[in-house]
């Protein structure tokens, strides 16, 4: 029998409120997208979330993000491929 049977743990609350908007026209090969988020941990700071997706032909992604709120973390940057059933995604 476990001894964290009978005690209570307090569980993570987090509210979360955001949008994205798709660009209704491809600008040349591309399709743009833009999203934002504001991120609310219940005992913790007020966190903002930023990004932009550009896909090129259907099948090359690059993306950019920026958050607002952390210690450690604050750019981040990706790539996705995706041809037919195979599809690749790197992100740093």
């Amino acid at each position: 029998m476990g001894t964290l049977e009978n005690e209570s743990t307090k569980l993570p609350v987090i509210s979360r409120v955001g949008a994205m908007y798709l660009l209704p026209n491809e600008i040349g090969p591309m399709h743009l997208m833009f999203a934002f988020d504001v991120v609310k941990p219940l005992e913790e700071n007020l966190r903002l979330h930023a990004g932009t997706e550009i896909l090129f032909w259907n099948q090359i992604t690059l993306r950019t993000g920026f958050v607002n709120g952390y210690d450690n973390r604050n750019i981040s940057f990706g790539l996705g491929v995706q041809k037919s059933a195979f599809q690749f995604d790197y992100s740093l």
